[in-house]
């Protein structure tokens, strides 16, 4: 696929705004941020009224744009039908001329194309204007072409799901190990037998049994913690040591790195002053603010595997295990229900649910013998360094995804996928 310089279509070809109304319907209510369309209480605690009759309608396939003040709130509609405030903007797309999946596709690869669409110093409404967005260009390709781009994109996603599927079953097994030995206390005796149910010495702490020779303290008598700093204070850079975000720990608790990941000069991490933020090997950092109600990664804690420099941003922790305690242990037992409900239970905040340092740093932990803390670190680590394996090749295919994307929705390559009838003659 070539495109030439008259080969586009306007987008005021094929939008149509929608206005209808949702009036008595029953349908679920969304809302539009920077990262798409989301049903309204992933988001949000706060209804949009107490009447969503004047909502207007989203059906599958439609543009809608949210309220785009400094950055462009958009989305496509991927579900059957919903709603959103009346002060969005609602587009039908023409699909006989393009698929709604290519177009968002293309908005995605060019962002700052579309940048000007968001109305200067509006403060209320939608915040776009329309007469930009109408003005706006799209390659004019067949829908087979776009069918194509699509698939090639999705294959991307599909073993990235793939690999996060493995992830979740990785995670799944770590914790039942984890309750085995130090919820159920059933870890192998020096018999290999199961400690409790085999006879098993207790004693009660603070109201609970645990094994006779384990001891309970808080996480800050077996690590030092420290908060991280607002970089944005300083000023980033393009290049040179990695800031720790918030974005830099996935839902199963693995360290990750991402194509938006922030910068600080050498010069400035060298500062005496900020060496208290340095992180390294065998650190654990942890999430203590998270963007979604449903606090997915609220209190979730990654332990960094490599010996790359980083940097602790704001709302983020680094956990540093005290010498004697084994930090594959502490890495579980963070990561476990247990902990992760206590965090939860305590966040504050309505939009952006957070937990402060002293809930952390108060966390209880039942420690046991360094010899027990050794066996389980040999039984779980496997399973932490094949849940790493899948995150950085996840990584590696987002890079790959990101950078085709816009050569393949731009026109300077093109990819044809083979049919059913081809595949079988090959």
């Amino acid at each position: 696929m070539k495109i030439d310089e008259k080969s586009f279509w306007l987008y005021s070809e094929i939008l149509s705004p929608r206005t209808e109304k949702q009036g008595d319907m029953d349908v679920p209510v969304y809302s539009v941020t920077n990262e798409g369309i989301f049903p309204r209480s992933e988001k949000f605690e706060k209804t949009l009224s107490k009447s969503n009759s004047k909502n207007k309608l989203i059906y599958k396939g439609d543009l809608v744009f949210g309220m785009s003040r400094k950055i462009l709130n958009w989305g496509v509609m991927e579900d059957e039908i919903g709603s959103v405030s009346g002060a969005y903007n609602v587009f039908s797309i023409n699909k006989d001329k393009i698929n709604p999946l290519y177009l968002k596709l293309y908005m995605l690869a060019n962002p700052a194309y579309f940048l000007n669409v968001i109305k200067p110093g509006a403060r209320e409404g939608q915040g776009i204007d329309k007469s930009v967005l109408m003005s706006k260009q799209i390659p004019k390709i067949s829908l087979d072409e776009q069918k194509n781009i699509i698939e090639s994109i999705r294959a991307f996603e599909n073993k990235i799901t793939v690999n996060n599927e493995i992830n979740k079953r990785l995670n799944e097994l770590s914790q039942s190990y984890f309750k085995q030995w130090f919820i159920d206390f059933e870890f192998p005796n020096r018999e290999g037998k199961p400690y409790r149910s085999s006879g098993g010495e207790m004693k009660e702490v603070n109201s609970i049994e645990i094994p006779k020779e384990w001891a309970q303290k808080k996480l800050e008598d077996v690590s030092e913690f420290q908060n991280g700093y607002a970089f944005y204070k300083v000023g980033y850079s393009n290049e040179g040591i990695k800031v720790i975000d918030l974005g830099n720990v996935d839902i199963f608790g693995n360290f990750i790195e991402t194509s938006t990941d922030k910068y600080i000069s050498e010069d400035i991490y060298d500062q005496k002053k900020m060496q208290k933020y340095h992180v390294k090997k065998n650190d654990l950092v942890i999430i203590m603010t998270d963007r979604k109600q449903t606090m997915d990664l609220l209190g979730k804690v990654g332990k960094i595997t490599k010996d790359t420099p980083y940097i602790l941003n704001q709302r983020v922790g680094r956990i540093r295990a005290n010498d004697g305690i084994n930090v594959n242990f502490l890495y579980s037992y963070l990561n476990s229900e247990k902990c992760l409900n206590k965090l939860k239970a305590n966040a504050l905040g309505s939009v952006q649910k957070y937990v402060n340092t002293g809930d952390i740093t108060g966390l209880e932990i039942i420690v046991p013998t360094e010899d027990i803390m050794m066996k389980f670190s040999s039984l779980i680590n496997p399973v932490f360094e094949l849940m790493e394996k899948y995150s950085e090749e996840n990584f590696e295919l987002e890079g790959c995804k990101n950078s085709l994307l816009p050569k393949l929705v731009n026109g300077e390559i093109s990819i044809t996928i083979p049919t059913e009838k081809e595949n079988r003659a090959v």
